[in-house]
């Protein structure tokens, strides 16, 4: 055989074969302490890693399928089941295949596939955290959630260095924990010493510039039936180059001017899409595949590709398309638009539509505004309705009554109108641009 290549790699000393005589005395006594119910868990679903990067993605699938998730999207034949070509929502494939994944994309991608994703990081943690975490996810993983670890493969002195790998059991008096590793090919499923495998978090990932950690996920009990899992129009692809935070910013900036400067809908949409605003939008939001910045991709193939959701196809895509054209805001917004971006018309329509609630990730709660009206307020001024959201983002709108009644019309249009399909796109994109800001521009180490 070539010398360029591999088959397995034996586990250093640091490490004990799961299948070994040792690795099943400790199986055994872990099992008896009541630590290997999440073992049982994860055990059907363990899945070997289809590329050499995708260490994250696999071990996230392998942990979609053992909360028992619907993707919502078909994989072969009648079947709806996790694979790694399904989770292309916050970073492009062809971007992983390549580089892998960070700890933040990792969440993010999580979160945008039905799972609450929170973060531990190796440097603002400790081992005794750790420890307690992963007692209570491998004794009662159906409330405590599953631990997946990102550590450096070096520090176990295992050849490689960044990894994900999902916990599937704790021995208590060994104060060992078991990795089951999806790079099937390299290493067996072994256990190590907690201690060691913190430390092996508690390193600095060269890519993202901070620490690994572990991530606890659980499922998210109301995602199902929100159906926001994928999107049949669009779907984001962040390839990292380009950041989403500033993006956020640039928008409120011009945004503000605009409303601060406008009385009525017509002088703001012709504001809204001069070249410079416009320009700027397309960098991130395009419907060329081929771009690699971060994107949201018109997916005009959609009826070719066995990755979409559930009956997307052409019937679908047309119904979206349609949806969209018979709104006031596409009808409004397409006289004005330069016939060579015509094509990107439907990019802005969901831009606007989904803008309120994108924009407003960057603001925190002691920057909102009670609406000026709380006897019309859905909400009574607790700032989830739209006009509170307006009014916090651009206080001062609230001098314009008019102009917010109707701007509050044009953007709610597709929800009074009740055009599902449409919704279902601009809840996809929402839950993608809140993700995308926690976990990729404003990503906090959890307590």
């Amino acid at each position: 055989m070539s010398v360029n290549t591999f088959y397995k790699r034996p586990l250093p000393d640091t490490c004990i074969d799961f299948s070994s005589v040792v690795g099943q005395q400790i199986f055994a006594e872990s099992l008896l302490e009541g630590n290997l119910k999440i073992y049982f868990k994860l055990s059907p679903y363990f899945h070997t890693q289809q590329e050499p990067a995708f260490c994250g993605i696999s071990t996230l699938c392998m942990t979609l399928n053992a909360l028992s998730i619907d993707p919502m999207r078909q994989w072969k034949g009648v079947w709806r089941w996790f694979s790694e070509e399904m989770l292309d929502c916050c970073t492009s494939l062809d971007i992983i295949k390549i580089k892998g994944i960070t700890i933040q994309e990792f969440s993010c991608i999580a979160a945008c596939n039905g799972v609450n994703a929170q973060i531990y990081y190796g440097d603002s943690s400790n081992v005794t955290q750790f420890r307690d975490q992963l007692k209570s996810t491998c004794q009662n993983p159906d409330n405590d959630g599953v631990l997946v670890s990102s550590y450096d493969r070096s520090v176990l002195s295992q050849t490689g260095t960044g990894h994900f790998s999902c916990i599937g059991g704790y021995n208590q008096q060994r104060d060992m924990a078991l990795i089951m590793d999806v790079a099937r090919f390299k290493y067996p499923p072994h256990w190590v010493s907690v201690d060691l495998l913190f430390k092996a978090m508690n390193t600095i990932d060269s890519d993202s510039k901070k620490s690994r950690g572990f991530i606890i996920l659980k499922k998210k009990e109301s995602f199902q039936k929100d159906n926001i899992n994928c999107g049949i129009y669009f779907k984001v692809l962040a390839t990292g180059k380009l950041n989403w935070e500033t993006l956020i910013n640039n928008l409120i900036t011009p945004l503000s001017d605009i409303i601060s400067n406008t009385s009525t809908i017509d002088e703001f949409l012709t504001k809204f899409i001069n070249p410079l605003i416009l320009n700027n939008l397309f960098g991130y939001f395009t419907t060329n595949s081929n771009i690699t910045n971060d994107i949201i991709e018109h997916n005009n193939n959609s009826s070719n590709n066995n990755n979409g959701c559930i009956n997307n196809n052409n019937h679908y895509f047309n119904i979206i398309s349609n949806e969209i054209e018979n709104t006031r805001l596409f009808k409004l917004i397409k006289p004005q638009l330069d016939i060579q971006i015509q094509d990107k018309i439907e990019i802005v329509c969901i831009i606007l539509f989904s803008i309120l609630d994108f924009l407003d990730q960057s603001k925190s709660t002691s920057n909102k505004h009670a609406c000026s009206d709380k006897s019309t307020c859905s909400c009574k001024g607790c700032f989830t309705c739209n006009s509170c959201k307006l009014t916090g983002l651009f206080p001062s709108i609230n001098e314009k009554p008019q102009f917010q009644k109707d701007l509050i019309e044009l953007l709610s249009e597709p929800y009074q109108l009740k055009q599902q399909h449409l919704t279902n796109e601009i809840e996809y994109i929402k839950n993608i641009f809140k993700n995308l800001y926690q976990f990729c521009c404003n990503n906090k180490p959890s307590s």
